[in-house]
């Protein structure tokens, strides 16, 4: 698992992580600069033991946005039937984990991670309003 560097930037569809936002005023030059943590599921999808997690778990961003990229050439042309279909319970369980322990949503995606991540780190989405600065 890969955590990616927080982001300064407001999420678009994601709710806060915490409810309560604790300061005074400032608008938005006044929120700690990173409101966004993306951890990066790749192979390992376990949570007891993942590091990248737990540190932006505990790095006090605003909003933890894992991600789990579906690669185009892992499909059931590609594998077994039987193997993709654990492939997606398993990363329904990791949802639901994820949601009961982290407040969080996973958020699955088809493509090249090279691509997505590019695409995400210049425009911000579809995790981000507005590119990351």
């Amino acid at each position: 698992c890969w955590a990616v560097a927080p982001a300064t930037s407001l999420v678009a569809d994601m709710p806060p992580k915490q409810t309560a936002e604790k300061g005074g005023g400032g608008g938005a030059a006044g929120k700690a600069l990173e409101d966004v943590a993306i951890v990066w599921f790749r192979k390992c999808l376990r949570l007891d033991d993942n590091q990248a997690l737990v540190e932006a778990a505990k790095s006090g961003v605003k909003h933890l946005c894992p991600v789990f990229v579906i690669d185009p050439h892992f499909g059931p042309d590609y594998v077994g039937v039987n193997r993709y279909r654990f492939l997606l319970e398993s990363l329904t369980d990791l949802d639901k984990h994820l949601r009961s322990k982290y407040k969080s949503r996973l958020l699955v995606l088809r493509g090249k991670p090279e691509e997505l991540f590019g695409n995400l780190l210049r425009t911000g989405k579809p995790l981000l309003s507005k590119p990351p600065r």
